[in-house]
């Protein structure tokens, strides 16, 4: 039986969904869970390199370790076993793997240059239960990497929208999601980059990941 498993994924994959990485593999271990936690961005600006060095002291202070090593999501890892092939979801791994930055890309971003070394970063072989965007933007992205035309961003969560989509291929689907879908209305529509920030928004953003997880985790569980 496939492990269960989730994906967090913001931009350049130094900031945000590392943490999200960390905070999410502590609740896990202290649940004594089986489940499979990685993160990703959606663009290839740091490829191999450790999150943000910045992240990483204010993560420690929660007793959070970042050790893991930025890649580009990929087709793949929006797909289950048995899914149709990448071109005929209307998108090339080529293409998926070049992409083009956003053009209100902040943070967590650097040269385009190195999209092409994200495309060796991990084996096509990758699939997650859940995909989790840390914004709006890099859900989108994921919209185009995975070729999904019809984006089902009206569903609301109370009065916030909510970034549900299902990718149905057969039986399986692969949803992917926005973080703030399991935050209440305290917090903010969407997790913050911090990348040009101070550290408030660095403490903010683990704020929201603290918040947000424990829930993730017990939807997660409770649907597999």
């Amino acid at each position: 039986m496939k492990k269960t498993s989730i994906l967090f994924v913001c931009m350049g994959n130094i900031c945000r969904s590392p943490a999200a990485e960390a905070v999410m593999k502590k609740l896990v271990d202290q649940a004594g869970l089986d489940i499979r936690v990685e993160s990703a961005g959606t663009e290839g600006y740091h490829v191999g390199e450790l999150p943000d060095p910045r992240m990483r002291s204010h993560a420690s202070r929660r007793g959070l370790s970042l050790r893991s090593r930025g890649r580009q999501v990929r087709p793949s890892d929006l797909r289950g076993p048995g899914a149709v092939p990448t071109a005929s979801l209307g998108v090339t791994a080529g293409a998926a793997s070049e992409g083009v930055a956003p053009a209100d890309s902040a943070g967590e971003t650097g040269s385009a240059s190195q999209s092409g070394a994200a495309s060796r970063a991990r084996p096509a072989t990758c699939d997650y239960d859940w995909v989790i965007a840390m914004d709006r933007q890099n859900l989108r992205r994921l919209h185009q990497i995975a070729g999904i035309s019809n984006q089902t961003d009206s569903v609301e969560k109370g009065n916030r929208p909510s970034g549900e989509v299902q990718l149905r291929e057969e039986s399986r689907v692969t949803e992917i999601r926005l973080f703030s879908d399991f935050l209440d209305d305290r917090w903010p529509d969407e997790v913050p980059d911090p990348y040009y920030g101070g550290d408030e928004g660095f403490e903010l953003v683990l704020d929201m990941l603290f918040a947000g997880c424990p829930v993730i985790l017990q939807s997660l569980t409770s649907d597999h």
